[in-house]
């Protein structure tokens, strides 16, 4: 019996060292949750019959060190969530790396090819992240604001105020450039805007220094709308300035960033950015059930419960931290420790066996 308990102890210290050894190998693999061999001791009915391995224990929970990669799609979680991952054959792994990229099919993937999942926008259900490359068109202008002083009172004679230049984008992107003139009319006494374009001056409207609201008539002028809210009636010469709301020109797709809330952004040329994505995070109500996969990643299983799908700063997932990866959470000196200490043990049992040997072959010899 001596033998077999020893062997027992043999074969679990076996089990330990290759754990040990796992975890060793793999110190500097991102993302690396360390794993630890649990021991229980076994009986047959009520006689001692050494060890048993009872399981392998993963330090999901323990976080590694962040390091910045220089990637600014490259992220790491500070929190409990799982970036959400699909394989090529369907189904769903979950990972602490998110070493992503695109790829030639302009889907977002990790360092493996998986497949990343995100909401849409305005959707529930996750779905592949895919970046969109099409040049954005050009925008006009929505509207100019105009800031600055009108003259507190306001002269009682017919003639011209002041003048200002406004900048503005046209249906094609295009800076378009007019002058809006200001001007005292009679019958009766009024304050009329005008668009001047060169020779030609178009009357827009009346302006009530009241309200600064701009009585416009239908169709008048190339100008879009106006908001004169930025000028007020005070003591003083005129001034005016424009500044144009919404416009821009046509844009090239320049790159894709993702920002702490998982929000996938197309940037442009044109300095315009578009989001169309959300990076999806998965929540286990018992991370520590999760069982590992190859290619650094794991599977949701019974123990872990099925993963809840959120966006970033949802629950407990957390927020993500661009240009940075998630190092392993190893600890070399621990794991030395331990390989020490498994060392003892298998030296100990094999001097049982030696010991039980021996004590045999004295047995048999004296007979």
């Amino acid at each position: 019996m001596s033998f077999d308990i020893a062997l027992s102890g043999i074969n679990a210290i076996n089990q330990s060292l290759e754990t040990i050894s796992q975890n060793i190998s793999n110190v500097s693999t991102k993302g690396y949750k360390s794993a630890t061999t649990r021991f229980a001791s076994a009986m047959a009915e009520a006689q001692p019959a050494g060890v048993k391995v009872s399981g392998t224990e993963y330090s999901v929970g323990a976080s590694g060190s962040l390091q910045n990669s220089g990637n600014r799609l490259h992220q790491a979680i500070q929190g409990d969530g799982f970036f959400v991952l699909r394989e090529t054959n369907g189904q769903r792994v979950y990972s602490r790396v998110g070493d992503f990229a695109v790829d030639k099919d302009n889907k977002l993937v990790d360092g493996s090819g998986r497949l990343v999942q995100g909401f849409a926008q305005g959707q529930s259900n996750v779905s592949d992240v895919t970046i969109d490359k099409r040049p954005v068109a050009a925008l006009a202008s929505a509207s100019v604001d105009i800031k600055g002083r009108l003259p507190d009172p306001l002269p009682t004679t017919a003639g011209q105020i002041g003048e200002a230049s406004v900048t503005f984008r046209d249906a094609n992107g295009d800076m378009v450039v007019r002058g809006l003139r200001f001007a005292m009319q009679d019958g009766p006494l009024r304050l009329e805007v005008s668009e001047v374009d060169g020779a030609n001056v178009t009357v827009l409207g009346t302006l009530d220094p009241a309200t600064m609201m701009l009585d416009r008539a239908p169709g008048a002028g190339t100008l879009p709308t106006l908001d004169f809210s930025g000028m007020a009636s005070q003591r003083g010469a005129f001034t005016a300035s424009a500044t144009e709301v919404g416009g821009r020109e046509a844009g090239e797709f320049v790159r894709a960033r993702i920002d702490k809330d998982g929000s996938v952004v197309a940037e442009y040329s044109n300095g315009a950015s578009e989001t169309r994505y959300q990076l999806a995070l998965g929540e286990f109500a018992n991370a520590g059930g999760l069982a590992p996969a190859d290619g650094t990643v794991w599977r949701e299983t019974g123990e872990s419960g099925v993963a809840q799908l959120r966006r970033p700063g949802e629950g407990a997932t957390g927020v993500l931290v661009s240009n940075a990866l998630e190092g392993s959470n190893v600890n070399v000196t621990d794991e030395l420790v331990n390989l020490m200490s498994a060392q003892r043990n298998y030296q100990a049992n094999t001097k049982v066996i030696s010991t039980q040997n021996e004590m045999m072959r004295n047995l048999m010899q004296s007979i």
